[in-house]
């Protein structure tokens, strides 16, 4: 699910979010979230604006810091309903 600010009333902002990538447990580990993100990122890159991509995850959630570090992302400071917030400037 990505939050794109271009499709709503706020079209200047500049900033996307990536909201949810859910990969099924027995399908996890395979490349699959690897590749649907860069395919993700290479997407918003074509979006009029955009900056940056956001993400967030469980402050606990070990592994998904290293995934989406692996993809370029870096941590903000900031959370957001409890969870880490990642940013990839574009």
């Amino acid at each position: 699910m990505l939050y794109d600010p271009t499709l709503t009333a706020q079209p200047q902002e500049p900033e996307f979010f990536l909201w949810r990538l859910m990969i099924d447990k027995t399908h996890q580990r395979k490349g699959i979230g690897h590749a649907a993100v860069q395919l993700l990122i290479k997407h918003v890159r074509t979006r009029p604006g955009a900056k940056k991509l956001m993400v967030s995850h469980a402050r606990a959630a070990e592994a998904l810091r290293r995934f989406y570090a692996s993809l370029g992302f870096s941590y903000t400071g900031a959370e957001e309903d409890g969870e880490k917030v990642m940013v990839l400037t574009l």
